[in-house]
């Protein structure tokens, strides 16, 4: 099953696309299935709507953005994103694993401003009830000087679309957990939470070549209620947890364990994995040999090499080995990309590529990105 899917969905094609242990023993078969190639980066088939919505949703997205100084994050060595379909139909090698990896991938999702959603369509099918229309944008990076320039032809997933702002993941039937940076006490309102500015949206994926832009009311929440939220600006931990209003269907999604109930270890050389939605994009998964914890903070915080775009704040930082078991929250890290102003087809920006050997430094620090410690938010649970 594994080998039919990497070679139905060409993922031996795809750059390094070697490293991961699936690919390495089916290119040792004596027979592969017939090739379907798909590109990981095919373009939406949905049409773009430029009106003022959208650039209330890009003055949403900078806000977010720019709360605290927050910077983006970035590319190590090697892109090693790939789409949750695909990845959550890979058979990993440790017993158990793909089921946890499709737990976790099912448990994560993405904040979305409210405004997001075609009022013009409430009741559109979603296949097994109402559904709403998340209207998408186009993958542009804003460039001082220059305004919102796409990427460079050949950067993957530059003919995606994006649904968000941020990711969250499940870590009670009716509670998710996030980046602190990404909310903040005025987006909630608690007498009316139709005046809440984002909404909790699970199943944001690409389906083949399109994204799964028609969402099913049940896979829709909204927050009644900010539970916690820390203040990175002050020196705290960054992380917030958010009630929903109501618990989320196990057919939809189930709980991730933190790394302390489940007795696992947050030290130097666990190696992670990273579930989310980098710059907005549909949900990714990140599981390559380099992303191991590099450095654990007294604070609370830790470092590693993760491919993490500013989206992929408030994402599940997994250990690899059980990846329904969350290690950390991302929060932070390098610059996401490099313009390329002089680029012959007009200016476009290109991912920042850093490293992947641990021994870059940034600033005074080795290039990395910082995870808040889960261990912060097991008292905080209820």
């Amino acid at each position: 099953e594994a080998c039919r899917v990497v070679a139905e969905f060409g993922l031996d094609n795809v750059p390094d696309a070697d490293q991961l242990d699936v690919v390495k023993r089916c290119r040792g078969g004596a027979t592969k299935p017939r090739r379907r190639n798909i590109s990981l980066g095919q373009k939406s088939a949905d049409p773009v709507r430029p009106d003022d919505v959208a650039e209330e949703r890009k003055d949403r997205i900078e806000e977010v953005y720019n709360r605290g100084r927050r910077k983006p994050r970035a590319i190590y060595g090697r892109d090693d994103r790939y789409e949750a379909e695909i990845a959550a139909r890979l058979l990993l090698p440790a017993p158990g694993q793909s089921d946890a990896l499709r737990k976790a991938i099912r448990a994560t999702a993405i904040l979305t401003d409210r405004t997001s959603f075609d009022p013009a369509t409430p009741t559109a099918s979603g296949g097994n009830g109402p559904a709403r229309a998340l209207k998408l944008n186009d993958y542009k990076i804003n460039v001082y000087g220059f305004g919102d320039v796409p990427l460079c032809n050949g950067q993957r997933f530059a003919e995606q679309q994006t649904g968000g702002f941020c990711t969250a993941f499940l870590v009670a039937p009716d509670v998710v957990a996030t980046a602190g940076h990404c909310v903040a006490w005025g987006d909630v309102d608690e007498i009316d939470i139709t005046r809440n500015k984002f909404s909790v949206v699970f199943g944001f994926e690409m389906r083949g070549t399109a994204p799964r832009a028609v969402i099913p009311e049940e896979e829709i929440f909204e927050v009644t209620r900010v539970r916690e939220l820390s203040d990175p600006e002050r020196g705290q931990p960054d992380f917030a947890l958010l009630q929903l209003d109501r618990p989320v269907p196990k057919e939809i999604a189930e709980p991730l364990q933190l790394a302390g109930a489940a007795g696992m270890r947050i030290g130097v050389g666990e190696r992670l994995a990273l579930i989310g939605h980098p710059s907005g994009l549909p949900k990714k998964v990140s599981l390559l040999e380099k992303s191991r914890i590099m450095e654990v903070t007294p604070s609370g915080d830790f470092k590693a090499q993760l491919n993490a775009f500013h989206g992929n704040s408030g994402s599940p930082v997994v250990f690899y080995d059980r990846p329904d078991v969350v290690a950390g929250i991302l929060v932070r890290g390098q610059e996401d990309f490099t313009p390329d102003p002089a680029n012959p087809e007009g200016p476009c920006v290109r991912y920042q590529v850093f490293s992947d050997k641990g021994d870059q430094m940034c600033g005074r620090e080795r290039c990395a990105e910082t995870a808040t410690s889960s261990a912060l938010l097991e008292p905080l649970l209820p």
